[in-house]
């Protein structure tokens, strides 16, 4: 089982690394990149690929595009946070707290 809240050019690399009869959640859409569907991978591993919708994600895609699409002038970098997690699968409940604060800004990886 895989979940991404970014979307975009990783959700390829993500479907890659699911496992055959995997089900790959998407719940979030933080990158600005179209998200490609990667039929191939999805037929050949026979994959699921399940949409949710959150509001709390919602917001921060709203606001990180109002905060990406003022002029370069005015941009300065924000730092969210790391943009990648690694947590021991006994920690499970704690990467699920994580993720449920919405402070986390990329990946979160539950190593089994």
């Amino acid at each position: 089982m895989v979940f991404d809240a970014v979307g975009g050019p990783t959700f390829e690399k993500l479907a890659e690394a699911t496992a055959i009869g995997g089900l790959l959640i998407a719940y979030g859409r933080f990158s600005p990149d179209v998200t490609p569907l990667p039929l191939a991978k999805v037929l050949w591993k026979d994959l699921t690929i399940r949409g949710l919708f959150s509001r709390p994600a919602l917001r921060s895609t709203i606001s990180l595009r109002r905060s990406s699409s003022s002029s370069a002038k005015d941009s300065r970098p924000v730092r969210y946070g790391r943009s990648l997690q690694n947590l021991p699968f006994d920690e499970i409940v704690a990467a699920h707290r994580y993720l449920e604060t919405g402070a986390q800004f990329g990946k979160v990886v539950v190593t089994v």
